[in-house]
Formats: structure tokens, sequence, C-alpha cells
């Protein structure tokens, strides 16, 4: 008798089960078709109505870093984004701009001098004295300050051309600008030629930006 009993329960529910089955569950089939979700390939991702992949926000860098191809962290490289700068290097010309914070770049002066490492620069473009720099040129909205510096022929042709300069303000070793010390500006060729022969300084970070 136990076994027949247990045969009986097990058969009532397993028609219990294929019933429930039969009409979708107790409260009837309400679930729609499933939809295939959009997978986007990296940096792009899904817009807000999830119908399109599109180019995320770029994220926020200090200066003068730059997000990664990635958009995922700050490096030291081209922003594609950037706006081109008000002055380009012309034929036998070089351009070194120089970014505060503040926009305040009044008494500030460019010293600059040849010799056998660096020896770019026409006459008219050297400083007569440590006390007497070179005056900016300009200021570029978005890059700060900038010299349009005259070169010699030739220069900027080879890998090794440079120019030596010094951004100061007074004449105290305190009113040295990036870090102090001297500085170089690379002048030879660049993978990307409108951009030969240009520099980007930003106050306070001992490095040039080429």
């Amino acid at each position: 008798m136990l076994n027949i009993k247990t045969m009986l329960q097990t058969l009532a529910t397993a028609a219990l089960l294929l019933t429930l089955s039969a009409c979708g569950g107790s409260g009837g089939d309400t679930t729609s078709p499933g939809k295939t979700l959009l997978t986007c390939n990296v940096p792009q991702v899904p817009n807000e109505a999830g119908t399109a992949c599109v180019a995320p926000k770029p994220i926020k860098c200090p200066a003068p870093t730059v997000p990664d191809a990635r958009n995922e962290s700050c490096v030291i490289g081209v922003d594609p984004t950037a706006p081109t700068p008000g002055v380009m290097a012309g034929a036998g010309q070089a351009v070194l701009y120089f970014k505060k914070a503040d926009g305040n770049y009044d008494g500030y002066r460019l010293h600059t001098w040849n010799n056998e490492t660096c020896n770019a620069y026409q006459d008219s473009s050297l400083a007569a004295s440590w006390d007497n720099g070179l005056q900016h040129t300009g200021i570029d909205p978005n890059y700060g300050a900038y010299w349009l510096l005259n070169l010699k022929a030739g220069v900027g042709t080879k890998a090794t051309d440079c120019a030596n300069f010094l951004i100061h303000i007074g004449t105290d070793d305190a009113g040295k600008e990036l870090g102090g010390g001297d500085m170089k500006l690379p002048l030879g060729p660049k993978d990307v030629a409108k951009f030969s022969r240009m520099g980007w300084t930003f106050s306070v970070v001992a490095v040039v930006f080429a």
C-alpha cells in the first residue's frame, strides 16, 4: 500500500507541474520576447537609448596630460580634440608657447642664446642680456603667451636640432620658470609635420612638450 500511495502522489505532482507549464503559470504568460543587447567596440559606448554606439565623453585630465586612446587614463600626448594654435611656425621660424593658470604674463621674458650644442637662432632672436630678454610676441587664448623666433637657414632638418631658452620674470633665480634650469626646444622633424619647430610649456612644469 505504501508504494502505491507514493506512486499516486508522484503522478499527481507531475500532472500539476504539466498543467502549470502549459498555461504559463498561475498568472499567465506576460513575458515579452528578449532583445539583443547592443555591444560596442572600445572605446565607444552605447548611447542613452541603447540604440547606437557613440564616442564617450572624454575624461578630464590636468594639463599637460590628455586622455589615452581608450579614454581610461591621463597620459602625455597629442589631444586630437584640442583647438588649433593661433600661430604656427612658418618657414625658418619656431614658436614657443608658455601657459600660466592665471593668464598673467606681465614682466615675463624669454632668454635665448646659441652655443655648440644648440646653435639655431638668428641674431634677431637672441636676447640682448639676462635683464633684457625677449617680450612675448602675443597671447593665444588656449596656449598662453608665445614667442615667434627666427632660425638660421637649414635648422629643423636634423633630429638633433634644438634651441636654448629660459623663461623668467625679474633677474633673480627665484623668478626662473619651468623648474629653473636651462631648457632646450626640440627643432627636429616631427611625425606631424605641421607641428614641427613648435613647443609648449606650462608654468612650474619642467618639460618642453613638442
